[in-house]
């Protein structure tokens, strides 16, 4: 049996073929008896609920205006904090030093006659020794690698190749000139030759 022949007579679509049905509902409603499915059911107040919406809108955009200005206050914050503390090493780095820069201006300021090389020498030495724990309170730390040991390329610059007796060949056979660390962070590299 044909589907569409199958319908019962009430059921029966009465719309021409390739058109939508179209219903009228206050025809329906009012050949319905009691109350329609819309008794009792309030529209909705359209100003009411768009002055809410735009109170919510001005609230949000409230609350975003001034949380980006909480966080541009805070980089800004966070920049002056940054460049003060790079003032203040330095400050500190400055103070530690003064003392054995003094020793180097008095040194300077020595009459030559009435000084001998050995008093010269002992003022320069004590000079070093300060620059010395200057730098290591900042945080610096020497590299003078000995012979024999494993050359580094991260802080160690190899100058030459030479032979050196009873070291191994690609291992630091002299420091030529001491490396500094500041941290981790090489600040000039151990000069040194290699063994061949």
């Amino acid at each position: 049996m044909d589907h569409d022949q199958n319908h019962d007579s009430d059921t029966e679509d009465l719309t021409p073929e390739g058109e939508e049905p179209t219903f009228d509902f206050d025809e329906l409603a009012e050949e319905m008896p009691g109350e329609t499915p819309l008794d009792g059911v309030e529209e909705p107040d359209a100003a009411g609920e768009l002055a809410n919406l735009r109170e919510q809108v001005a609230d949000l955009d409230g609350r975003l205006k001034r949380t980006a200005a909480d966080y541009q206050n805070y980089v800004r914050r966070s920049a002056r904090e940054v460049l003060s503390a790079r003032e203040q090493g330095k400050a500190e780095l400055v103070r530690a030093l003064i003392t054995s820069l003094d020793h180097l201006d008095r040194a300077v300021a020595v009459d030559a006659a009435s000084t001998t090389a050995a008093e010269v020498q002992r003022g320069v030495s004590s000079t070093i020794e300060e620059l010395g724990k200057a730098m290591a309170a900042a945080g610096v730390t020497k590299l003078t690698p000995a012979p024999g040991d494993e050359f580094d390329p991260n802080i160690h610059e190899a100058l030459m190749h030479t032979p050196a007796e009873g070291v191994e060949s690609g291992k630091v056979a002299a420091t030529l000139m001491p490396g500094y660390l500041v941290g981790e962070v090489p600040v000039r590299p151990a000069q040194v030759s290699v063994a061949q």
